[in-house]
């Protein structure tokens, strides 16, 4: 990466956006941070964003105006959007006009899964940005780690870890904090452009086995336990838009059905220069920062 650049990061206010940003600032790299309002700002430059962009995704002139400067750029799409594959068309148009050097999009594991719309979406927008034109990079991360913190009140108070598919299916895990620090790496450096990667941790594990190393760490019993897909959207209506709904439920069926196996851990090993972080190790980590907190 040459002295002076600027990588843009989209989606940055959320989870993976302003990990991706800490990453790349400890690298001493220029961030520059899109979002659509300025709610998020001070938590975007508290993350190490220089520069905060206000862009929509569904506005290629606001897009046009946020690469401007730009060399670099690492697209977040919405989670569980209908208007995915627009936006991200919308994105890679406007970095071809604008003669972007690297563009790395932030994919999905096993985006070959089409059962699962989010992965549909996203294997569109990969076979999209590689007949671009654009030098690019697909990073596939696989389910985060951090998952657990959705249900984390309920595992603490009650022992039980809840997922609304099957717990005893092998499902592949990356560490968020190494999905950040391999997309940094590659942002900020040529070598890995024209690639694919899929980035898993150490070991697939199951939900039950997940909740076996939470027993150990926590020092009572933590049990995993299945509700049905459906009954997820349930008790999620009203709290979610409809396409979420919807694509959020059909990646549940197919963890009910297959899980989320694969993945060689040798990839984020080639990226990172170390061993990515097993489940355990993360667990670990985040079970001392509650008991800190």
């Amino acid at each position: 990466m040459e002295t002076g650049e600027t990588v843009l990061v989209t989606g940055a206010t959320g989870r993976t956006g302003r990990a991706v940003i800490a990453a790349l600032a400890e690298r001493g790299a220029r961030v520059r941070a899109m979002t659509r309002s300025r709610a998020g700002e001070d938590g975007l430059h508290a993350a190490g964003a220089h520069e905060i962009a206000l862009a929509d995704l569904g506005d290629r002139s606001s897009l046009e105006d946020a690469l401007s400067g730009i060399a670099r750029l690492y697209h977040i799409g919405p989670r569980f959007n209908d208007c995915e594959v627009a936006f991200g068309a919308n994105i890679i148009a406007a970095a071809r006009n604008a003669g972007l050097r690297h563009f790395v999009l932030h994919s999905v594991f096993h985006s070959q899964c089409r059962t699962m719309i989010h992965h549909r979406q996203k294997l569109e927008l990969e076979e999209m940005l590689i007949e671009s034109g654009l030098p690019y990079t697909i990073l596939q991360p696989a389910m985060y780690m951090q998952n657990i913190a959705l249900e984390w009140a309920r595992i603490e108070a009650e022992g039980i870890y809840e997922r609304p598919y099957r717990t005893d299916l092998s499902m592949a895990m990356i560490d968020l904090a190494d999905l950040a620090d391999a997309a940094a790496t590659v942002l900020t450096s040529a070598s890995y452009i024209g690639g694919t990667y899929e980035l898993v941790g150490r070991e697939p594990l199951s939900h039950a086995g997940m909740a076996k190393i939470l027993s150990g760490l926590l020092g009572k019993p933590i049990r995993a336990a299945r509700y049905a897909p459906a009954e997820w959207r349930r008790r999620n209506t009203g709290r979610f838009p409809d396409d979420y709904l919807r694509i959020y439920e059909a990646m549940c069926r197919h963890y009910d059905r297959f899980g989320l196996p694969g993945g060689n851990p040798a990839v984020a090993l080639m990226i990172l220069g170390r061993e990515p972080a097993s489940f355990e190790d993360f667990a670990r980590r985040f079970v001392a920062e509650r008991k800190a907190s």
